[in-house]
């Protein structure tokens, strides 16, 4: 699994972008360490990850077993705070 592509496939399914050009002008501040501010504000843990998949340092990113963690013990949280 490349880890670097999931990072920016994880961003586009969480920020939803409104044009071909918002696409390119995210995707453009994604390599250079910035995420969308609403995402940001809005899911802080999200965008670390999504910095954290994207890192320039292959040997930084995430393993395959680690995403899976993550991303299940966001879901356990959210579920046990939004929804229990």
């Amino acid at each position: 699994m490349d880890v670097y592509a999931a990072g920016v496939i994880f961003l586009e399914m969480c920020h939803p972008f409104g044009t071909q050009m918002e696409r390119i002008t995210e995707l453009t501040a994604l390599q250079r360490r910035r995420v969308p501010a609403p995402l940001r504000a809005d899911h802080p843990l999200l965008a670390d990850f999504v910095l954290w998949c994207t890192s320039a340092d292959a040997s930084l990113r995430p393993t395959v077993e680690e995403v899976y963690f993550y991303l299940y013990l966001y879901l356990y949280l959210y579920i046990y705070i939004y929804l229990l």
